[in-house]
């Protein structure tokens, strides 16, 4: 049986990011992508102007269901709106504000996938789908990471 990603709803995410104590100003950008029966990937944005003028202030962090504590992975995101994790644990990171999705291994943006205004991320079978050009005419490409 395949396992994919299974999306929370907002509500629930958001009791367990403040049980992980992972609130304050932020917001959690929905959905959140489960790590096949693990752990919660959950990308924060940090309220305020998501755009550069304070800087890339978005992290991404893991969360444990079942204890409620988390753990921040990365950081220095420019409107992290959403995130997938690949089969081999490679999370990729929408910047919306950045124009790319970042590549994370290891708590490290290894590389960057230049997209136009990008919006949610979704992996599924080794293929990266990702929507493109939100404030515009939109659009879903795929891409082979």
């Amino acid at each position: 049986m395949r396992k994919s990603p299974m999306v929370i709803v907002a509500v629930l995410a958001c009791s367990l990011v403040l049980a992980a104590g992972l609130a304050g100003a932020a917001t959690v950008s929905a959905p959140i992508a489960d790590g096949f029966a693990g752990p919660l990937y959950v990308s924060l944005l940090p309220g305020g102007p998501e755009d550069p003028s304070l800087g890339a202030r978005g992290a991404v962090y893991r969360v444990d269901p079942q204890t409620g504590v988390g753990q921040k992975l990365a950081g220095g995101f420019a409107g992290a709106t959403n995130l997938a994790v690949g089969g081999d644990g490679t999370i990729y990171v929408s910047e919306l504000f950045a124009d790319e999705i970042a590549v994370v291994r290891g708590g490290t943006t290894v590389d960057t996938i230049p997209l136009s205004q990008p919006g949610a991320v979704e992996y599924a079978d080794g293929v990266l789908y990702a929507s493109t050009d939100v404030f515009g005419n939109g659009a879903v490409v795929t891409i082979t990471p």
